[in-house]
């Protein structure tokens, strides 16, 4: 059976892959807004431990790392360490520095960043102690 060529149906074409674009331009956008609300959930979960302790409870530290290997294995997303020898602003953020006259300067995370691939969705948050060295 010969098709006969509709009028404008290279047209029609367009439309349907230019609103397919605009699906998947959709989807990531939502997609993208999801991943920041889970981000933004991890970050205050991480400022609930103990920084004496520096670790989490057995629980909360099972569902961490659960939530974290899920973001990995389905999006791509990775933590960005704040323990560092020295900041990387593509990495950290700063957010306060301050003098120890007597001792070394070191990088002290405050909280993970994320980023997926090469994007930085989240960077680190350290504190800078800016040492005698």
């Amino acid at each position: 059976m010969l098709r006969t060529p509709i009028p404008g149906g290279d047209v029609l074409q367009e439309l349907e892959q230019a609103l397919d674009r605009l699906r998947e331009e959709a989807d990531q956008r939502g997609m993208h807004k999801l991943l920041e609300d889970l981000l933004q959930i991890l970050s205050l979960h991480e400022k609930r431990f103990d920084p004496a302790q520096r670790q989490l409870d057995v629980e909360d530290s099972m569902l961490r790392r659960k939530i974290l290997k899920l973001l990995e294995a389905e999006y791509g997303i990775t933590p960005i360490s704040g323990e560092s020898k020295s900041v990387d602003p593509s990495l950290h953020h700063v957010v306060e520095v301050s003098r120890d006259p007597e001792g070394r300067s070191k990088v002290i995370p405050i909280s993970s960043g994320y980023r997926r691939g090469a994007q930085v969705l989240r960077p680190a948050k350290v504190k800078v102690i800016q040492g005698s060295d």
